[in-house]
């Protein structure tokens, strides 16, 4: 019956964006600011796209708040993410894995983790953490650019 509904054409395929839409709400602009300052942080050479594997490699869980409160261990976080965010990824390039990471790959993966947190700061903090954006040397503000993420207290 649900697939019926997102089946727009009848061509038994889903629309895949209505149907995450429908399931998440979209990212206030405050997150949406976050989540962008992180994907440039993290885009060093300013190519607006990430290798998949670069990312895998940027993102921290020893400092994810789950791990911190020994909720969950640091595999668990990694596999989380990876599972995640690489099923996303792969559904927005037909599962080319060479497919570079764009911003909106970046910020779907945190729409979902959004759908989870209640407070604009905890998301921040978030944020901030598990891509080291805090002590990230970002080059770009050196020349005026995007502005270090400040964990909120």
């Amino acid at each position: 019956m649900i697939f019926g509904i997102y089946d727009f054409d009848r061509k038994c395929q889903i629309n895949y964006k209505a149907f995450l839409a429908d399931l998440y709400e979209q990212l206030p602009q405050v997150r949406c600011q976050v989540v962008e300052e992180a994907f440039h942080a993290i885009d060093i050479d300013g190519s607006e796209s990430l290798d998949l594997n670069e990312l895998k490699n940027c993102f921290e869980p020893t400092r994810h708040p789950d791990v911190i409160k020994g909720i969950k261990t640091v595999d668990e976080v990694r596999f989380e993410f990876f599972n995640l965010f690489t099923t996303l990824h792969g559904a927005n390039h037909q599962f080319i894995s060479e497919a570079p990471v764009v911003l909106e790959d970046f910020m779907e993966y945190h729409t979902i983790v959004n759908s989870e947190i209640e407070r604009d700061a905890e998301f921040k903090n978030l944020v901030t953490a598990i891509w080291n954006l805090d002590v990230r040397e970002n080059p770009q503000n050196r020349a005026g650019g995007v502005q270090n993420v400040e964990i909120a207290r």
